[in-house]
């Protein structure tokens, strides 16, 4: 079977866009950015996190293509992921599977997120977030010592790095893929870069296969991910240029 895959965060994975599923009679869009977290996690209290999850890729730009072009669609977006985890996985994915791929698409998160590996397998951490584990285990020791060591220029040279190590991969094993950026979070790498001995980089990720989404502000909701619109515009932009 030949499937398109979708991996990136939770832009991919079309958080939010089930709230109106769930509640059809309150607007989302009338709260401010805590009021919403409020009323998530009042809503997750009742519905099981997987189920709403799974329901927000019902309404997610990869399945808005699934339906208008009668292709076959894999998203495996996850909240809160970070590239080198989306990375790994793909990686696993070629090796195992690579017979399924018709299209890769992967969507790049925000920076200063880690990928860790211990006995549960690669997971994410978003360094910023409260919950980083920093307690006297060998991951959280491992984050403490890179919250003291990097920065946000190391993380960015890292990623861009990534990018390349896996369009390399990609090219190497003949995997058709497109890169998805989404609000200039590669854009934003590159001015971390633009004064440092990793500059460089930049030029060689400019020349990835890429699609860039201009993130306007009624794209957007109040906690910044993609909104109907938001998905339905990526999603006539990736019909435009993928499959002209």
């Amino acid at each position: 079977m030949s499937i398109y895959y979708f991996f990136g965060c939770s832009l991919t994975a079309g958080d939010e866009l089930a709230d109106k599923f769930y509640c059809p009679d309150i607007d989302t869009a009338l709260m401010s950015e805590s009021e919403y977290y409020k009323f998530r996690q009042e809503l997750t209290t009742v519905v099981n996190y997987q189920d709403y999850t799974a329901k927000n890729k019902e309404f997610a730009y990869p399945a808005i293509l699934a339906q208008e072009l009668s292709i076959a669609v894999d998203n495996r977006a996850v909240n809160s992921i970070s590239l080198r985890e989306n990375i790994v996985k793909i990686i696993k994915l070629v090796l195992e599977k690579s017979n399924t791929i018709n299209h890769l698409f992967i969507q790049v998160p925000p920076p200063i997120r880690e990928a860790v590996l211990d006995s549960n397998g690669v997971h994410s951490h978003q360094m910023a977030s409260p919950h980083v584990p920093h307690n006297d285990t060998d991951i959280g020791r491992y984050m403490k010592a890179k919250a003291i060591t990097h920065d946000v220029v190391h993380y960015s040279a890292e990623d861009f790095n990534d990018l390349l190590l896996v369009h390399g991969f990609l090219q190497q094993h003949k995997i058709p893929h497109t890169f998805i950026d989404i609000g200039n979070k590669v854009v934003n790498r590159t001015r971390d870069l633009e004064t440092t001995y990793f500059s460089y980089l930049s030029y060689y990720v400019k020349q990835l296969p890429w699609i860039t989404l201009d993130t306007k502000p009624e794209l957007l909701s109040v906690t910044r991910h993609l909104t109907k619109q938001g998905h339905e515009t990526l999603a006539e932009q990736i019909k435009n240029e993928i499959f002209k």
